[in-house]
């Protein structure tokens, strides 16, 4: 469940600005995605939903910072967009406390190719405009790293001697690595305005990584710089592992979607 509590706008990117060409250009793109997340959890056969809305994610939340990168070389890109959170909560209870934290690191590298359009496509020493109705498709293929730490810990004084005093403390790690598959298009609506498609698939089931992983996003630019953009949209993710059957059936399939919003300097 804590797996997609808070994770990224990737290809912040959106659109192609008529400027000036150059071999190379940048993206620097930090970003909030203000999502809710649901689904199922599976255990021993059993399946029980859940639902969390983002102002119940948000109240978890002490602290959280997403970016996304991007350098481009004529038709070839790398780009990198990483999550880190940490989620916690406290409480007192009959004169002890309950204390849990979660933290979170979601890290993505892509290697694209421009399939159709310009080789370049950045705001630079030329007028920052977009230019309608020009198309451009990207396909990447990458990699991406999710990390989940937990810690729990428990210290109730309990009732002696009908009720012992109670301390538990404990922590877990949830790691995978899985290979991503994707493509965007975009499409330049005004000189002003463009927007952007994009998903792509992962997981596979390879190695410790979830079965199947999907992501669909759309979003919109507005340029009011040389330079600067800002970016809105939606963003919906979906995470499936599952394993056994019947009564030893285990695992989760977690759906997190919400609005999606940063700010994009482009040189």
């Amino acid at each position: 469940m804590v797996t997609l509590l808070l994770t990224s706008l990737a290809q912040a990117d959106t659109g192609s600005p008529n400027t000036n060409e150059g071999a190379w250009s940048f993206v620097i793109a930090p970003y909030a995605w203000l999502a809710g997340t649901g689904g199922t959890i599976t255990t021993d056969g059993v399946d029980q939903d859940f639902d969390l809305s983002f102002a119940d994610i948000f109240d978890l939340t002490t602290s959280g910072f997403q970016i996304y990168t991007q350098a481009r070389y004529k038709r070839f890109y790398v780009s990198f967009d990483g999550t880190w959170a940490t989620l916690g909560h406290g409480e007192d209870l009959l004169g002890g406390r309950i204390d849990f934290t979660v933290d979170q690191t979601i890290a993505e590298m892509q290697f694209g190719y421009r399939l159709v359009g310009a080789d370049f496509a950045a705001v630079g020493d030329g007028a920052a405009a977009f230019t309608p109705g020009d198309v451009l498709l990207d396909a990447y293929l990458g990699a991406r790293y999710w990390r989940t730490d937990l810690a729990l810990n428990i210290d109730l004084p309990g009732r002696p001697p009908v009720i012992p005093p109670t301390l538990v403390s404990g922590s877990a790690t949830d790691e995978w690595v899985e290979p991503l598959i994707g493509a965007r298009f975009q499409l330049g609506l005004t000189p002003k305005v463009g927007m952007a498609i994009f998903g792509n698939l992962g997981g596979f089931g390879v190695g410790d990584a979830a079965d199947l992983t999907w992501t669909l996003s759309m979003t919109v630019d507005w340029l009011f710089g040389k330079h600067w953009a800002a970016a809105f949209g939606w963003r919906t993710q979906s995470v499936e592992e599952m394993s056994g059957t019947g009564t030893e059936r285990n695992g989760s399939k977690i759906v997190t979607t919400g609005p999606i919003v940063g700010m994009v300097y482009r040189f």
